[in-house]
């Protein structure tokens, strides 16, 4: 993502952007629920997709569904 960023390429990924996180809720209920670091990893490009997309209504959206919240949860315990 901050390659794509800095290189000015962003919006390149937009057009995918309902498939990664369509990616990331499925392997998120397959291992993010066992696996630390896979549940960190997810957080962590959910995190940077917001970061850098800020603006864009369908990463907000996506970024706060229940399977992501229940992954930072989680994460805090």
């Amino acid at each position: 993502m901050m390659e794509l960023h800095e290189s000015g390429q962003i919006d390149v990924c937009i057009q995918y952007l309902e498939k990664i996180y369509d990616f990331l809720e499925a392997y998120a209920d397959i291992q993010g629920q066992h696996d630390i670091k896979v549940a960190k990893n997810i957080i962590a490009l959910i995190g940077d997709i917001a970061t850098y997309l800020p603006k864009n209504e369908g990463v907000k959206v996506k970024s706060t569904l229940p399977y992501v919240e229940q992954l930072i949860v989680k994460l805090q315990n």
